[in-house]
């Protein structure tokens, strides 16, 4: 989870906020971040490379680092 000095997380509804409750979709506020492709879009091009590494490991390992619950969880 993001987090910043002052920044406070709360429950809600029983479910506490955390990367696992967030993942399992059990906490209920969360914003959701999409890549979009156009379907014609060639597999060599730039913008297919970059959402096939944002999915993959290497990707997730950043998005986890920063703080944010990758698409794994």
């Amino acid at each position: 989870m993001y987090s910043r000095p002052g920044l406070k997380f709360i429950g809600v509804d029983g479910a506490a906020p955390g990367n696992e409750t967030i993942a399992a979709g059990e906490y209920p506020y969360t914003n959701d971040f999409y890549a979009v492709l156009r379907r014609d879009e060639p597999a060599d091009s730039p913008a297919r490379r970059l959402a096939n590494w944002l999915c993959g490991s290497e990707g997730q390992k950043l998005i986890d680092g920063c703080g944010y619950v990758g698409a794994a969880g």
